[in-house]
């Protein structure tokens, strides 16, 4: 059981066709895993390719849901990149003008599910589909209208190049 594991283990070691594809703390393979085998395991499920572009000295990432901030590190201008959001790191817009900012998306409700002290919401933002967290505290539009949010670039994570990363 994942979240057994998850909750008890104070290192965790994920297989992938008897060959070890990353190991580390709970903490460490959510916030970054090294492959889009591993992030698919973990049940991250915004992963989008990108194409890495600057504006104003920032940047950020070309993707079928829109533009999407990067963490801090170097990126050349045009190089083709994965990227997970974290599903916790999506915030709503407020107002259509943070929504039309860098890291900024708007897209429709395909579907939501109050989870308590969350909703869970399932998102279709251009040619993508997002898994958003928002507190159940917050009024959110019905299903098939349109959600505004930003992207924080702390939630945001690139994969390295090279899939077949392991622990060697």
């Amino acid at each position: 059981d994942q979240d057994e594991a998850f909750a008890l283990a104070d290192r965790v070691i994920i297989l992938r066709a008897g060959r070890i594809a990353q190991s580390g703390t709970p903490a460490e393979l959510y916030a970054r895993p090294r492959s889009r085998f591993v992030a698919e395991f973990l049940g991250l499920k915004n992963i989008l390719p990108g194409t890495v572009q600057h504006a104003n000295g920032r940047p950020s990432a070309a993707t079928p849901a829109g533009d999407i901030p990067l963490p801090a590190g170097e990126w050349a201008d045009g190089a083709q990149i994965e990227l997970v959001i974290h599903p916790d790191g999506l915030r709503l817009a407020e107002g259509a003008a943070e929504a039309g900012a860098a890291g900024g998306l708007a897209g429709r409700i395909e579907e939501k599910s109050f989870r308590g002290n969350r909703n869970l919401v399932t998102l279709s933002a251009g040619a993508a589909r997002l898994t958003v967290e928002l507190p159940a505290a917050q009024a959110l539009p019905a299903v098939g209208e349109t959600l505004r949010l930003r992207v924080e670039p702390s939630a945001v994570y690139v994969l390295p190049q090279n899939e077949e990363a392991n622990d060697g």
